[in-house]
């Protein structure tokens, strides 16, 4: 069964998870209550990327395995929604991480896409 313990695909959610992380802990204090509650489901959203992807890891079958790829697949669009929202409604500088989400969703959907058509 194929796992995330080799290549550099782990390694580059888990630089992005610890990106965000450390943007919204920075900026949390500084805004309003509203944007402070989507701040708090981007942590929310994309710490369960992380959690799932390393869940992954112990699934019993292929079947399980790739139903927790979808649950990753779902959070990194969740993630990408409250990017994209705080980078356009108030601009905050979220580019890269929103460019690097898009390229992992590309990954993500391409693995469990292609198990489908085994």
């Amino acid at each position: 069964m194929w796992r995330f313990d080799k290549g550099d695909l782990k390694e580059r959610i888990y630089n992005l998870v610890g990106r965000i992380i450390r943007l919204l802990e920075k900026e949390y204090e500084k805004e309003k209550r509203l944007v402070k509650n989507v701040y708090i489901q981007l942590y929310r959203s994309i710490t369960s990327v992380w959690a799932n992807l390393s869940e992954s890891d112990v699934a019993i079958t292929d079947k399980e395995f790739y139903r927790i790829l979808w649950i990753v697949l779902r959070e990194l669009k969740e993630s990408q929604y409250w990017i994209r929202l705080l980078r356009k409604e108030y601009n905050f500088d979220l580019l890269e991480e929103e460019k690097e989400i898009l390229e992992l969703i590309k990954i993500i959907s391409k693995l469990v896409w292609n198990r489908k058509k085994l």
